[in-house]
């Protein structure tokens, strides 16, 4: 009778799992803006205004495309600004009724937008939103290459 009651009895519980192995820490970072969380990056790019957001936003592009904050940088994106930092315009007069707009009206669309859509919309303005002091130097418009490659490789 003993035996019979032990063979319905539950099977003992399974050993516990053996700890794991500590996480490794993640790769140290030059870029402080790295490890900033997403929140604080839109305080900061608010508090940038207009008048800084291009210089900030592709100073800090990686981070700002790694949480979705600003577009992909387009080839045709990339050229226009370079161009427009050594003082040529790729794009013959452009007569359309968006580039006869007061810059005013756009700073008020441009308020009530989210960071990527103000950031696509600076883009797509270029110099009429922003001006670039001084000429980039090589290693800026190399990075801006590489940032776009990588755009274009997703």
């Amino acid at each position: 009778m003993a035996a019979a009651a032990g063979t319905g009895a539950p099977p003992p519980p399974p050993p516990p799992l053996p700890p794991s192995p500590p996480s490794s820490p993640p790769l140290p970072s030059d870029n402080i803006f790295d490890h900033i969380p997403a929140e604080l990056l839109l305080i900061i790019c608010r508090f940038a205004g207009l008048g800084d957001l291009m210089n900030l936003a592709l100073a800090i592009y990686p981070t700002l495309r790694c949480h979705n904050l600003v577009p992909d940088l387009s080839i045709f994106t990339l050229t226009r600004i370079i161009s427009e930092w050594r003082g040529r315009s790729i794009l013959s007069a452009n007569t359309s009724a968006a580039s006869r707009m007061p810059v005013e009206l756009w700073l008020q669309t441009a308020d009530h937008l989210e960071l990527a859509d103000t950031t696509r919309l600076v883009l797509a303005l270029g110099n009429r939103f922003y001006n670039f002091r001084g000429r980039p130097t090589r290693e800026t418009e190399d990075r801006l290459r590489i940032w776009s490659r990588r755009a274009r490789r997703k």
